[in-house]
Formats: C-alpha cells, sequence, structure tokens
C-alpha cells in the first residue's frame, strides 16, 4: 500500500485529535476536503478559527458567550434564584431545548474523578458571591422545575407523598 502523502497525514493526524473521529473517518474528511472547491475548504477553515476565536466563558454562569455575558445571564427574566448546575455547555444546549427550565446556569466544565486525579480544584466549583446570595432563597428538596406537572402513579402504587419544601422556615 502506498504511503499517504505528507499534507494528507497531516490533515488526518489534525482530524483524528477531534472526539469522535478515528482514523479511517478523519482520513475520508480529509479526502473530501481535499475535492472540495478551494475557496469552500478557505470559508471552512475561516469559520472553524474565527468561530473559535469568538467563543469566550460567561463571566456569570462559565457558558459560551461571545461577549461578557452570555444571552441566558443577559437576560434579566431569568435571574429568578433557580440555579441548575451542569457538567458543561452541551448540557446548558440540551436543558434549553427542552424550554422547561428558566432560571440560570452554572457550568463545572468537567466533573469530579479521584480516581483520575480530577478534583474540586480542577474544575468551576465556586460560585459567585453574587449568585450564591440568591441559593438562599427557599427552594423544592428533590424536585426539578421540569417535574413540577403531576403525573399518575403507575398502576398498583401509592401516590407518593408531596416533596418537602426546604427554606429557612422548616429549619
Amino acid at each position: 500500500m502506498a504511503q499517504q502523502l505528507e499534507p494528507i497525514a497531516r490533515m488526518v493526524a489534525q482530524l483524528s485529535r477531534l472526539p469522535g473521529i478515528g482514523q479511517k473517518s478523519a482520513q475520508r474528511l480529509a479526502y473530501h476536503i481535499i475535492g472540495m472547491p478551494l475557496e469552500d475548504v478557505r470559508e471552512l477553515a475561516s469559520a472553524l478559527y474565527q468561530g473559535r476565536k469568538a467563543i469566550r466563558y460567561c463571566a456569570v454562569c462559565g457558558n459560551y458567550a461571545t461577549g461578557e455575558l452570555c444571552d441566558i445571564c443577559a437576560d434579566e427574566r431569568r435571574r429568578n434564584g433557580q440555579i441548575c448546575v451542569v457538567r458543561d455547555p452541551r448540557d446548558v444546549a440540551a436543558i434549553e431545548r427542552m424550554h422547561d427550565f428558566h432560571g440560570s446556569y452554572h457550568v463545572l466544565h468537567g466533573t469530579l474523578s479521584p480516581m483520575d486525579g480530577i478534583g474540586p480544584d480542577d474544575i468551576r466549583t465556586a460560585l459567585p458571591v453574587p449568585r450564591s446570595a440568591a441559593a438562599a432563597l427557599p427552594a423544592p428538596c428533590g424536585t426539578f422545575p421540569h417535574r413540577s406537572k403531576a403525573r399518575p402513579p403507575a398502576p398498583g402504587r401509592k401516590t407518593p407523598a408531596a416533596p418537602r419544601q426546604c427554606g429557612r422556615e422548616s429549619r
């Protein structure tokens, strides 16, 4: 089998660094890109570079943003005292697609993994001071906003007890 040309090998090596892209997929992509018109390749490369250059972390929640704040943190209607803690910005996008959560987020950018040496100092665990004051508001324990609609119990099961309310008045 003939050895790959050096430019193709470099393209394959870089493409295979992407998550979910193995050597074969990277090779398919490289050959596809080679077959594209040069202007299309330039637009693709420019979109990747400019997109990466324009994206930053939101100063409040850590989500992706193009300015100081992401669209969610900039929206006054989202400041209702509910903070959803998620692993990464992909989780924010998934929850937002459901249109059920109307609070704000805190993006950790990772998960704890003591076996891999990843502790609380290695991810974004600390809430900024102004947001932590919102966490003092009473909130239901063990329930999520999208679960607020009552569901009938499964056949043969008792109706579950109402969730216990947390807050200063119950302590």
